[in-house]
């Protein structure tokens, strides 16, 4: 008898030792080699919309779509504990009834007919693959002990549905839902949740429809037999055969999701302000505006929450996989000339800073006084026009002259401290050319410039601006200005509120915009070739304004009433030496008139005809163009000649000189008295119509009169 003990004290020490050095041994192994959960946080990044509608997924390191559960369907957990692992709530990731039945079927069988793997054990081998083989099962059961020692049960089953087989590249519950049935997880039905359930017992059946079926009824069947569903939700889930299909998974604000997802690289999930639906219009809007185009011409647009600063809506390019139009390319981010978008703000800062008014007079002529010289976009000049009449037809010879003012230094300046970047030549620095575009910016900085001079003019709070840009008053100024520009449709309203707007084209058509506010939103839009070639010679107002139209149209609820810009406050009087622009400070150009005549001039009665009348004018630039009535009748290299009218009647004497310059006299020739009241004289000619550069449509040539 007392052998017999120690024999037993014995094999109890024995047991207890190797029970001690087994349970070191694991916790040195646990502590050196801890499960590899990589592949579990490798998942594929979403991209959501302000209400957390996908815009855009991503695929995971490992090319696989496997999307982060957000919420399990209803019925997903107590279906997928019965069909796998029944005894899941209680056992520590290792069943050993499982086991033993499981030994007991296979040595019967004389070979594998059961398995007792359960889902922790499931977890650990979706989480690291290998061949079905004694030692893998080791290695499972031993990853599984680590599982439930690290994770709940609840973290578990995120494990399995996270990484579960579900075809092809497809991995997960969420992944799985949104590819067969074009919805998140959390709104499947009873009959879609038992089919995903399982489809990871053999994927293969994803092209086995009636298998698929037969396996997904057997769920439900065994479901309702253990009381998990009540009568009325198995047959009616029996009844709903699900119908997956290949749903594309969400590719919408391609560029703009690559931003967030660079600038937030360890979320799965990023949220951004934009609106999925309004975003999508959008895409699609500018998409089908393509057709219109040539084939390496791209589009790009944005719309702006005013108040936020946010992105409702962001299109860098209309056909992201077009190779012809570099459709890749975030044109909304690249360095582009602006062309005529920064002359509103060198009027807002001439008014600003200089005091000039909307109605002050500046000259659009030929500049002869600066060191740059451009030209205006028709090569026609008008004179004299106001600040604002200069502005809304964008005239560049006053914008030049206005800039001289402002100090192209202190210009550009002032719109670095609103956030905008500059980009100039090397060794390049602020210039006149700034008026017409010769300046590198990016579309994202000139809708927020944009934004800002929005939000002065209707003084409304300016979340993102880090200095006043300007008086409300000025900006209201400029914006009432720009209410007035439209194409032949009129200006542009968005329901009762009027839209300011502003277009710009850039040298040799490479860039074409247009901008347009209102209290609320701002919206931009540009049309080019990403490789900066020319395109069709076309004005931004007729190419882009009407689509700006149609922007507008997408956004909900327009104004009923118009919310005005502020008002503009009473000023006292109006100095003289604001009347017009650069009474001291730009060289006048030579007066161009026509010195010798009066206007009108009225011949006396009984003239002889033909009747020679000597005209001079003083100033202007020869050859010049001597045009009776819109129709080109002789051309000099002196600034005197003598003009043949041959009958009767009235006649418009217009004088062009070779910078485009023009001057005018009215005469009336006349015979009788009351004649002095008679018809404007009709000169016949066979030459083809053209226009005076005077901006006058002319719509007949006449033959030269001689001397």
């Amino acid at each position: 008898m007392r052998s017999l003990h120690r024999i037993l004290f014995t094999t109890a020490v024995a047991l207890l030792a190797v029970f001690c050095v087994i349970r070191v041994a694991l916790s040195l192994l646990d502590q050196h080699l801890p499960p590899d959960l990589h592949r579990y946080h490798d998942l594929s990044v979403v991209v959501t919309d302000r209400d957390g509608v996908a815009l855009r997924s991503y695929l995971s390191g490992d090319d696989t779509w496997r999307l982060p559960p957000e919420t399990f369907p209803g019925d997903y957990e107590k279906l997928l504990i019965l069909t796998e692992d029944k005894r899941f709530p209680s056992h520590h990731g290792i069943d050993w009834l499982a086991v033993l039945r499981a030994a007991v079927q296979n040595l019967r069988a004389g070979r594998i007919v059961s398995g007792a793997s359960t889902l922790t054990m499931q977890s650990a081998r979706l989480l690291e693959p290998r061949p079905r083989t004694l030692k893998s099962k080791l290695i499972e059961t031993f990853r599984a002990w680590q599982l439930e020692k690290r994770f709940s049960k609840a973290e578990i089953l995120r494990i399995y549905a996270t990484l579960a087989p579900m075809g092809g590249n497809i991995e997960g519950i969420e992944a799985a839902a949104r590819r067969y049935f074009n919805k998140p997880a959390a709104q499947l039905s009873l009959a879609e949740t038992a089919w995903l359930i399982a489809l990871p017992q053999a994927p293969k059946r994803l092209h086995q429809p009636d298998k698929a079926l037969a396996a997904r009824n057997r769920i439900l069947t065994n479901a309702y037999q253990n009381g998990l569903i009540d009568e009325e939700s198995w047959r009616g889930a029996r009844e709903n055969a699900p119908a997956p299909g290949h749903f594309p998974f969400p590719f919408s604000a391609a560029h703009l999701s690559d931003r967030y997802r660079h600038k937030f690289p360890d979320k799965a999930v990023i949220t951004t302000p934009v609106a999925a639906q309004l975003q999508n219009a959008l895409q699609n809007l500018l998409h089908r505006a393509l057709s219109e185009h040539p084939p390496q011409t791209n589009l790009a647009g944005a719309i702006l929450d005013n108040a936020s600063g946010a992105y409702l809506a962001y299109v860098g390019s209309a056909d992201f996989f077009s190779k012809p139009r570099h459709g890749q390319v975030d044109m909304l981010r690249a360095i582009r000339s602006p062309g005529s978008l920064l002359k509103p703000f060198i009027t807002l800062y001439a008014i600003d800073w200089l005091n000039y008014r909307p109605q002050t007079r500046i000259r659009d002529s030929p500049i002869v006084a600066l060191p740059y010289r451009p030209v205006n976009y028709d090569r026609r000049y008008h004179g004299t026009l106001s600040l604002a009449q200069a502005l809304i037809r964008s005239r560049n010879t006053p914008a030049v002259r206005l800039l001289s003012l402002v100090k192209p230094p202190y210009f550009a300046a002032a719109l670095e401290k609103q956030g905008m970047k500059l980009h100039f030549p090397p060794n390049g620095r602020a210039n006149l050319a700034m008026a017409l575009g010769g300046v590198g910016t990016t579309a994202t900085d000139l809708i927020h410039l944009y934004r800002h001079l929005a939000n002065c003019a209707y003084a409304t709070p300016d979340a993102g601006s880090t200095a006043p840009l300007a008086r409300d008053t000025s900006c209201g100024d400029v914006t009432r200005m720009l209410q007035s520009v439209g194409d032949r449709d009129g200006p542009l309203f968005f329901g009762a509120q009027p839209v300011a707007v502003k277009t710009g084209t850039s040298y040799g058509w490479r860039d074409l915009w247009v901008i347009g506010y209102t209290p609320r939103y701002s919206v931009i839009l540009w049309r080019g070739r990403a490789d900066g070639g020319y395109t069709v010679q076309q004005a931004s107002a007729t190419a882009l304004l009407p689509l700006l139209r149609n922007v507008f149209a997408l956004l909900d609820n327009p104004p009923r009433l118009v919310t005005p810009v502020h008002h503009i406050r009473a000023r006292p009087g109006f100095p003289e030496h604001l009347r017009q622009v650069g009474v001291a400070s730009i060289q006048a150009e030579p007066e161009f008139v026509i010195a010798n005549l009066r206007d009108p001039i009225e011949i006396a009665p009984g003239a002889t005809l033909p009747f020679r009348l000597a005209v001079a004018t003083r100033g202007g630039a020869p050859p010049l163009q001597w045009w009776l009535n819109g129709r080109l009748v002789k051309m000099t290299h002196t600034r005197a000649t003598t003009l043949l009218l041959s009958a009767t009647g009235r006649y418009h004497l217009t004088v062009l000189d070779r910078r485009g310059q023009s001057c005018h006299r009215h005469i009336v020739l006349a015979s009788e008295p009351e004649a002095l009241r008679g018809a404007p004289v009709t000169l016949r000619s066979a030459r083809p119509p053209r226009q005076g550069a005077s901006g006058a449509s002319t719509t007949e040539s006449a033959a030269v009169i001689p001397d």
